[in-house]
This record gives structure tokens, C-alpha cells and sequence, in this order.
């Protein structure tokens, strides 16, 4: 999924991979309520907003969950589903994921590369 939207020009920063003391914990929606925690994010990857996948055990919903990391508020969300009864692989976990992001950025103007503004973080 991260090259999939890397390649239509959004920017991804893992947070394990950031400069962050969060870095190697698990984040929940319910954490991501806590103001320090997202500035923290924010600080630590110069990201706006936060992304939460979530796929059920038998990978027949998939819930996606974009958090503004100034105000702490939902952009998006948005669930996916299969065209069959589960989706059939990660890739087309992937697909379903960006196909639900794909909203968040249609309307957006493209920010130079390199721009913090077009970086979302995964916990």
C-alpha cells in the first residue's frame, strides 16, 4: 500500500522508523485521542495527518481512519469490503485501503515533494 500511494504523490512516514519514544508501540484510535500523544507524532514526523488500518480476522472488512494531528479530528473514515466474501490477498487489501484514502486527496492540491504537508504517519 505505501508504494501504491507514494506513487499517486502522498508521502509516508513510519512512525517506528521516526525520531519518536512511540516508536515500537502499538497505537489504538482510543490512544490517538490524547493531545500529547499527537503532537508527539506530529513533532516526530512533521506529518498532519494519522492513518489507522484496521482488517478484521477473516479479512471481510477493512475500517480506515484518517486523524487530523492538530485538532485531533477524523477527516475520513471509511470501510472497505470484498467483492467476494474475503479479500483474496494483501494486495488487494492494499488496493481497497488506498481506493478509500483516494477521497482524501482528490480534491487536495499536490504539495512539492518533500512537503510534510502530504505525509501521513503509520503507526
Amino acid at each position: 500500500m505505501s508504494a501504491r500511494l507514494e506513487g499517486g504523490g502522498t508521502r509516508l512516514a513510519v512512525l517506528e522508523e521516526s525520531d519518536s519514544v512511540l516508536a515500537g508501540t502499538s497505537l489504538g484510535l482510543e490512544e490517538a485521542s490524547n493531545p500529547r500523544l499527537l503532537a508527539e507524532i506530529s513533532r516526530a514526523t512533521e506529518a498532519e495527518a494519522l492513518l489507522f488500518l484496521s482488517l478484521d480476522s477473516a479479512w471481510s472488512s477493512l475500517d480506515v481512519v484518517v486523524l487530523d494531528l492538530h485538532s485531533g479530528e477524523s477527516v475520513l473514515r471509511a470501510a472497505a469490503r470484498p467483492q467476494g466474501e474475503a479479500f483474496a490477498s494483501p494486495a488487494e487489501v492494499s488496493d481497497a485501503a488506498a481506493e478509500a484514502l483516494a477521497g482524501l486527496f482528490r480534491n487536495k492540491p499536490r504539495a512539492a515533494p518533500g512537503d510534510p504537508s502530504e505525509e501521513i504517519p503509520v503507526p
